[in-house]
């Protein structure tokens, strides 16, 4: 049973973090909802469609940080696809502090370039879309801006 556990816990990880986005408002963007359809016209540099929107989660400072900024070693690296992206693709762009699903623990984890969405942010607060395994697979990252 505790094995059936141990592979079921990223899911429930993910749904609780899912529901927790879902009940805030603020991942639908409610507030903004003119915004729809340009956030679901977003994509990342290499990782494809970010979504609708209703999967990102916004990000305040200090969460985030230019990974020119953070001294070495500070950020760990997160999830990929083995055999899919380059050294290139896997490059330090950003690192945003994540709190661990069903931990007290806060880290430092680092946003490949792939990720990384080019459009100017008309949201505001910068916007993660993630989802986790043994460590944060971001799909999307959307650095902070102006509305």
């Amino acid at each position: 049973m505790s094995d059936l556990l141990k592979h079921l816990q990223p899911l429930l990880a993910a749904l609780v973090l899912w529901l927790a986005l879902d009940s805030a408002g603020l991942a639908h963007m409610k507030e903004h909802s003119n915004l729809d359809q340009w956030l679901a016209s977003l994509a990342s540099n290499g990782r494809g469609s970010c979504c609708d929107g209703t999967e990102a989660a916004p990000m305040v400072d200090p969460a985030w940080r230019n990974a020119s900024e953070m001294k070495k070693g500070e950020c760990e690296p997160s999830d990929f696809r083995n055999g899919v992206e380059t050294a290139e693709d896997l490059k330090p762009a950003f690192c945003v502090r994540l709190q661990t699903p069903n931990t007290d623990e806060w880290h430092w984890w680092v946003v490949p370039a792939i990720a990384v969405v080019e459009t100017p942010n008309r949201a505001g607060p910068a916007l993660i879309w993630l989802f986790w395994g043994a460590r944060p697979y971001i799909r999307c990252f959307l650095p902070g801006g102006g509305v």
